[in-house]
Formats: C-alpha cells, sequence, structure tokens
C-alpha cells in the first residue's frame, strides 16, 4: 500500500541549532475532538505548537513541518539527559 503524503505547512517552526540531527521521534495524542481541530491548533499561530506531521485514525498523514526544521511540539522537555527535545526529534 502507497500513502501519499498531503503537504500543509504550519508555521510554528524554526531552524533547528546548526549541526544537529534527529535521534528521536516522539508520537501525541492530541486529545482534539476531530482530526480538523487538531490540524486548526497546529496550524494556529496563536497557539505555537506544532509537529512534523499529524496522522489520522484512517491514516491520513498530512506533512506540517519540514524535517529540517524544528517543530515545536515537546516544549520544555527533558530524556535522558537530554533538554529541549524539538532539538533533536521528528
Amino acid at each position: 500500500m502507497i500513502t501519499k503524503i498531503i503537504q500543509k505547512k504550519s508555521p510554528n517552526f524554526d531552524k533547528r541549532p546548526k549541526g544537529t540531527k534527529i535521534k528521536s521521534i516522539i508520537i501525541h495524542y492530541t486529545g482534539m475532538k476531530t482530526f480538523e481541530d487538531a490540524y486548526k491548533r497546529l496550524c494556529d499561530k496563536n497557539s505555537k505548537v506544532s509537529s512534523h506531521y499529524l496522522i489520522g485514525r484512517d491514516g491520513k498523514i498530512i506533512n506540517l513541518v519540514d524535517e529540517k526544521n524544528r517543530a515545536w511540539h515537546a516544549g520544555v522537555s527533558r530524556w535522558k539527559g537530554i533538554y529541549n527535545l524539538n532539538n533533536i526529534s521528528i
């Protein structure tokens, strides 16, 4: 099966620190009632939150932030001594 990834960009991102490599994949449950509600929230400039991908229960995938950039999904974060997981994750 081939899945088409839809390109719709969120304004909520910035550049990764130079030389940073992706080391983690973080999967979130948004808690939103619908896929469309989650999409709107991740693209709302006022929310200051985003993700690289939004995946629906039906398998629909939207790419919101290019992987070369840093999405704002992990917030203030730390795991195994690494701070700011947004730097190293998608």
